[in-house]
């Protein structure tokens, strides 16, 4: 009894340290993403020239932003709509920071383009942000963490006030943001551009919905998989972006009619572009996943009965 006392003991003392070890990594790893990712943004139309891979490498580290972005808005322990403002301002600023590096560090794309290119952001977000929360609505798959003091917790569905004022704030500040870059354009559909822009924009649909299919079962790998098996799911993953990259090639070919000057080097640019952007998934979420996050299905609270209550008549005489 009294080693199983002095046991509980030093595991009841070990467990602050822990506990405060992966709320600063966890830190740690907010920090190197939002500075990472944002430096890609202000980056990115520096890359984005004459040269496809180029381009098609730099959309899959854009492509990648955007499904942590989103899933960390959708599927972590919390109520959606407390998680939306946060992830709006997220997008907001990345698709600000896009149009800044733009701006200052050379113009791959026209003034005019600011607003085709919040479109394009809006439809990633939507077209990642749905098929996410369809999944946790009708499987409850959520990110939660894997302690004894967390698995019984309920996530609170409740407004307080601290998370109405921070979630006003945030809309606040993505709308400000948001119409001072807008001021700068004037975009119009009667200009010759914007024939363009409608291709381009359909060409990043079929990339978006195959970078979706991709992207997905990236985070079961990472998140919701055994440890065990996470190689050889991996090695699977592979195989099954090839082929959907293939696929993503034929239809990239009948939407351009082939009037790409170079479409080899974007054939190059595809299948090295999907690979990126699910490295850099597994890469975020198996370091949340060394954090002690897993992905799993929330049970729903269940009333608890009435213990009955038996009294024994020898005791009671």
């Amino acid at each position: 009894m009294t080693n199983a006392t002095e046991h509980g003991t030093e595991s009841l003392a070990t467990s602050p340290p822990q506990s405060s070890g992966r709320k600063t990594g966890l830190i740690l790893l907010i920090t190197a993403c939002g500075i990472g990712f944002f430096a890609v943004d202000v980056a990115a139309p520096y890359f984005m020239t004459d040269e496809p891979l180029l381009v098609m490498l730099t959309l899959a580290v854009l492509t990648a932003q955007m499904t942590v972005i989103c899933a960390w808005g959708v599927l972590i322990r919390d109520t959606f709509w407390i998680r939306l403002p946060r992830t709006l301002f997220l997008l907001t600023v990345s698709w600000c920071g896009f149009t800044w590096g733009n701006s200052i560090l050379g113009r791959a794309f026209p003034p005019d383009s600011i607003i085709p290119l919040g479109i394009t952001w809006i439809y990633y977000f939507i077209s990642i942000s749905v098929p996410l929360k369809f999944a946790a609505w009708c499987f409850g798959w959520r990110i939660e963490q894997t302690t004894s003091a967390n698995q019984n917790t309920q996530p609170n569905s409740r407004f307080a006030i601290r998370d109405m004022l921070v979630g006003t704030l945030l809309l606040s500040l993505a709308l400000g943001i948001a119409r001072l870059t807008l001021s700068q354009s004037s975009f119009s559909l009667n200009t010759p551009e914007s024939y363009f822009f409608i291709v381009a924009f359909m060409v990043t649909m079929v990339y978006g919905v195959v970078a979706l299919l991709i992207q997905l079962p990236c985070i079961w790998i990472a998140l919701g998989e055994q440890p065990h098996r996470i190689p050889s799911r991996i090695a699977l993953w592979v195989a099954y972006c090839f082929l959907l990259s293939m696929i993503e090639v034929i239809l990239l070919a009948i939407l351009t009619a082939n009037t790409l000057s170079d479409f080899s080097t974007v054939y190059v640019g595809v299948f090295l572009g999907h690979p990126t952007t699910g490295a850099i998934i597994l890469g975020v979420f198996l370091a949340l996943r060394g954090l002690g996050y897993q992905l799993k299905r929330s049970a729903e609270p269940q009333a608890q009965e009435p213990t009955p209550v038996v009294i024994d008549d020898s005791e009671a005489n």
